[in-house]
């Protein structure tokens, strides 16, 4: 996480790291002028942010299952061998990912409150 995520309302309750489920074919090369950078790792400068008070982005899947990550992975799995890679191995390292999970009820719970508060 980011010194930006600290004080987020969806990011802010995550651990300072945490493992999400990664798969796309397109970068955020820069962010807009006046977003909040609120996670990177060595895969992406921008995995998340935020921009004004009420709009997030992400890189990663946070709505993803790991059934639904392994069913994504067999679907691409001739690309993924043309680039090298292992579709089966892919898909037995999938793992649970909680912290990032949360991050959709986080999501649901801040939308709530502001409607609550009509904003």
């Amino acid at each position: 996480m980011l010194p930006g995520a600290e004080a987020d309302p969806i990011f802010g309750e995550l651990p300072p790291t945490f493992t999400a489920r990664l798969v796309h074919r397109q970068s955020v090369l820069r962010l807009p002028d006046g977003a909040v950078p609120l996670t990177a790792n060595d895969h992406e400068r921008h995995q998340a942010f935020r921009f004004g008070p009420s709009a997030w982005g992400v890189q990663f899947h946070p709505e993803f299952s790991a059934a639904a990550m392994r069913g994504y992975i067999e679907t691409l799995g001739s690309d993924l061998r043309d680039e090298g890679k292992d579709p089966s191995a892919l898909s037995a390292d999938v793992i649970e990912t909680p912290d990032a999970s949360r991050l959709m009820r986080n999501f649901v719970r801040h939308v709530q409150s502001a409607a609550c508060a009509g904003v």
